[in-house]
Formats: C-alpha cells, structure tokens, sequence
C-alpha cells in the first residue's frame, strides 16, 4: 500500500529526496569532520615538554611527565587527550590554551601550578580532571571560556576567574 501523498509524486522526486538524505547523512558520520575523532589517515601523538597543539590532535593514552605541559597553539582545532595522564612538578601550567576557539577534552592535569592555564577566546574544556594543582584552571578575563564536566580535586584552589567565563556541571568531590 503506497501513502496517498506519493501516489502522484515523481519517482525522480522520490530518487533525489532520497540521495539528499544519505548525504547529510554521510556528511554527519564522516570520521574527523563532525565528531572530533583523529582526522583519517593520522593516529595519536606522543607528547614533549611544551608540544604545540596547532591542529586537531588526539594523545596517545598514558601517562606523560612534562614539567613545561603542553600548549595549544592553534585556533579552531579539537584536542583529545583521550585519557592521558599529564603529571608536572609543581610548577608551570599543565595546559596553556593560548589559541581561540578550540574544545580541550577528556585530559587528566596534576602537580602543576596551573592545571589549565587560559589565555585564548573561546575555547571549550571538557571532561578534563584536575587534581593536585595550586590552581586547577585559571582564566583570564578576555578568555570567555566554557568550561563543563570537569572534576577538580585537591588542588589548592580549583579555579581562579578573573570573570567573563562560564562553568556548568562541573564536579567537585
């Protein structure tokens, strides 16, 4: 039984409506466009005391001790730390976003002075885990930063905010 409103539709209607819908939902599930997996073709990175992040980057999961941390550098890049451990001592930042407009996610920060350390405009933290830091992130006034999901714990303070930035279902235990 055909609908009453295909009867007298075209088949070639029918065949184009059909080919614009797979498109869009082919463009949606392409890996690295949309969803912020590894861009195809490239695998995670091994990090140096201060990597610059300058495009879309996943971490090789583990545990990395970098004194200096890391530095996103780049402007609209996805950086996935996809669990990776990043362990300083004592001193310097774990995560200076000095780029605008990037998501930083799923990263864990400790022993650092600044877990985060953000000067950038825009820029998205998620799921991130900050622990045993003086400071768990520090944002700057200008840096309008969103940070959400994130767990903060025994650091000396969890957040210093000079104002202008917004944090939402974060977890303090």
């Amino acid at each position: 039984m055909v609908p009453r409103f295909l009867k007298h539709t075209q088949p070639f209607v029918l065949v184009v409506t059909f080919i614009a819908l797979f498109g869009i939902a082919f463009l949606y599930s392409w890996p690295g466009d949309i969803t912020g997996a590894a861009p195809v073709g490239k695998t995670c990175i091994v990090p140096d005391d201060e990597t610059r992040i300058s495009e879309p980057t996943v971490l090789c999961g583990g545990r990395y001790s970098l004194t200096r941390g890391l530095i996103v550098s780049g402007d609209n890049i996805i950086f996935d730390c996809d669990g990776a451990v990043l362990t300083g001592a004592d001193e310097g930042y774990g995560l200076l976003l000095r780029g605008n407009n990037n998501h930083v996610k799923d990263c864990i920060v400790e022993h650092y002075q600044y877990g985060a350390y953000i000067e950038g405009q825009d820029n998205n933290l998620e799921e991130l885990t900050l622990r045993n830091n003086d400071y768990g992130i520090f944002a700057k006034k200008q840096a309008k930063a969103y940070v959400y999901s994130t767990t903060f714990s025994n650091n000396q303070q969890d957040i210093l905010d000079e104002g202008g930035n917004m944090f939402a279902n974060n977890i303090f235990p």
